[in-house]
């Protein structure tokens, strides 16, 4: 569509032939100008719509999120695709693609409380504590379900899923103007040197951008450069977890520049189409390992030596043959737990004829968790573990066991690491009582009994 300004000033000659010329021209600009209007007005017809006329899902999405607004107008707005735009009382506007999928709503005014339905429980629990006063401006579709969410402060926030392997929601703050100055350093490096942004980043809704919140260790930055392609960075600035599921693999190469070349070169002799199908990078233990995932538990582990790591399994039957007298005739499955700050760890499950073990180790093979049966408060259900296994931890937990349960039917041994670093890492004992779950608490390093507590609290 083109919008002509007619401005020009036409100069009448003495000459006949001059004047008949300019006039002409005058007539020829003059229907160029009243065609060209006419285009644009019929171009720019609005075709208004019933509310009753609107798709169903449109209808059902108004009455369930802003009942108490009176409907204004609706139209469809959209240029080659059909997008619904509906329009309420308190200047609120909303629209929906052709399927009556709602994509973005907005007011100056405030949107409605009712409005937070659609966020996550988490991350509306969060809103309400933290932002407590604040409206809600703007609420649009960012990637997936991923919701962006403007307040009236100006803050930008992101109702985003923080790790699969921990599936919850996280309400996020986008970063953006001055505030990415105060970034790490080390992080803003690996946005100028690997990603090539410079740290300039939109705050507009769906373009790259850079959010920061909380995970039970610290502060993770993520900067997400296409839907399914971000990398996540600690509260230091390391890097530790990369995610391109792009089928195109339109960034692999340039995050594999974050990856020494030696290493890349072992990872190409154990796998080589690997720089090219690659789907995540997690780093662990200060950086020590590097485990890169093909996707369907295909995972290549590389230390930072670039020496190929296998998960410990001879380390584990020796701790099954020693744990529970048993050898031969098992059946081992092994899996990879990979969630970040969570340290790698490996899961083997053990199953024999009478018997189904779950233990999960380090990458050396120490026990990490160890059980022989379901955790249930139902004691019918529960396997004790054999005196063996208890046996195999420090000294004074024996002591405090023997002292104050004889008969105890341990079911789950779980070590738990220090998070702060300052306090000592705990070795926690899950006795199966009647109806419930006694967790005895110990200092891993001496035994010392710390305290304990009862699954299902009693009221």
């Amino acid at each position: 569509r083109v919008r002509l300004s007619y401005q020009s000033t036409i100069i009448f000659k003495t000459n006949n032939t001059e004047k008949m010329k300019t006039k002409h021209l005058f007539y020829i600009l003059l229907s160029i100008l009243v065609f060209s209007f006419a285009s644009c007005s019929d171009d720019e017809k609005i075709e208004y719509i019933k509310k009753d006329h609107l798709p169903e899902a449109v209808q059902s999405f108004l009455g369930e999120y802003l009942p108490n607004n009176k409907f204004i107008s609706a139209s469809n707005v959209g240029f080659g695709a059909i997008i619904y735009s509906v329009k309420l009382e308190q200047d609120i506007a909303v629209e929906f693609n052709s399927e009556g999928n709602w994509l973005n709503m907005q007011s100056e005014k405030g949107l409605p409380e009712t409005v937070k339905g659609l966020l996550s429980e988490n991350s509306r629990k969060e809103l309400n504590e933290k932002y407590a006063g604040t409206k809600i401006t703007k609420l649009s579709k960012n990637w997936g379900d991923e919701q962006e969410i403007k307040l009236d402060n100006n803050k930008i926030l992101i109702d985003m899923l923080s790790y699969d392997a921990l599936n919850e929601n996280v309400l996020a703050e986008k970063v953006f103007g001055e505030a990415m100055g105060a970034l790490p350093e080390k992080m803003k490096a690996f946005m100028r040197e690997i990603l090539g942004t410079h740290t300039r980043v939109s705050d507009e809704p769906g373009l790259q951008h850079v959010v920061k919140f909380s995970e039970f260790i610290g502060t993770v930055y993520r900067v997400r450069i296409l839907p399914q392609v971000f990398v996540d960075f600690n509260d230091e600035g390391e890097w530790f977890y990369m995610n391109e599921n792009e089928t195109q693999g339109l960034y692999k190469k340039t995050l594999m520049k974050a990856i020494s070349k030696e290493m890349q070169a072992v990872l190409v002799k154990k796998k080589p189409n690997a720089l090219m199908s690659i789907k995540e990078i997690t780093r662990f233990n200060n950086n020590e390992l590097y485990v890169f995932d093909f996707g369907d538990n295909d995972l290549v582990i590389i230390d930072s030596e670039n020496k190929i790591v296998e998960p410990p399994l001879d380390k584990a039957k020796q701790y099954i043959k020693d744990g529970f007298n048993l050898e031969n005739g098992l059946e081992y499955e092994v899996k990879t737990n990979r969630a970040p700050f969570r340290g790698l760890r490996f899961i083997f499950k053990a199953t024999g004829p009478a018997d189904q073990i779950t233990l999960v180790t380090d990458p050396k093979g120490s026990m990490l968790n160890v059980s022989a049966g379901p955790l249930s408060s139902n004691q019918t259900q529960t396997v004790a573990l054999p005196r063996a296994t208890l046996e195999m931890l420090p000294e004074g937990i024996i002591k405090y066991m023997d002292a104050n349960y004889t008969d105890a039917k341990i079911i789950h041994i779980a070590h738990i690491p220090s998070i702060d670093g300052k306090a000592p890492p705990k070795i926690n004992l899950w006795m199966s009582v009647p109806k419930n779950i006694k967790v005895l608490i110990f200092n891993s390093i001496n035994g010392q009994f710390i305290s304990d507590y009862d699954i299902i609290v009693k009221q």
